[in-house]
């Protein structure tokens, strides 16, 4: 399952519907005890 992707897209639609929101953080657990972060920023469009 894509999993990371979903919480990606999630954080990213969440952004979108939130002005001024700014950033958001996500963790992932991966099989094997590895681990992803990221943070995404939200812009306004030109």
């Amino acid at each position: 399952a894509a999993t990371g992707a979903r919480i990606g897209g999630v954080l990213a639609k969440t952004l979108a519907q939130h002005a001024g929101a700014g950033r958001g953080l996500i963790s992932v657990c991966t099989a094997g005890g590895m681990g992803v972060t990221a943070i995404l920023e939200s812009t306004t469009a030109a």
